[in-house]
């Protein structure tokens, strides 16, 4: 995809621009050659775009991930301090039970009496 310029020299083959032995060769590049250079570039852009794109929704997944796992274990351990506690309010209550029937075994003893 390269256009040569021969540059001919005048030494040895005269000034034939095709003298090969002191011909001097410019490549350059042509207008299609730029073109699908600049596409490739281009394209090489979109992909690290898509790359940094893709990435960031990576992230924010993962974000949003960590911040359900918290919420989901911070509503156990709600659940669990609830239980911990009707736990306890049953708990008090064969406390008071047990205090009632006390109370009423000392006055049928000294009834009793």
């Amino acid at each position: 995809e390269l256009s040569s310029l021969a540059v001919g020299t005048s030494s040895g083959s005269g000034n034939s621009i095709t003298g090969i032995r002191n011909a001097l060769c410019i490549l350059f590049p042509t207008e299609r050659s730029r073109d699908r250079e600049r596409e490739r570039e281009q394209a090489r852009e979109r992909e690290s775009v898509r790359g940094n794109v893709r990435a960031r929704e990576i992230n924010k997944e993962r974000a949003r991930e960590s911040e359900r796992k918290q919420e989901r274990e911070s509503e156990r351990e709600r659940d669990k301090e609830k239980e911990q506690e009707r736990e306890r309010e049953r708990e008090r209550e064969r406390d008071r039970g047990r205090a009632r029937e006390r109370q009423q075994e000392s006055k049928r003893d000294r009834e009793r009496k």
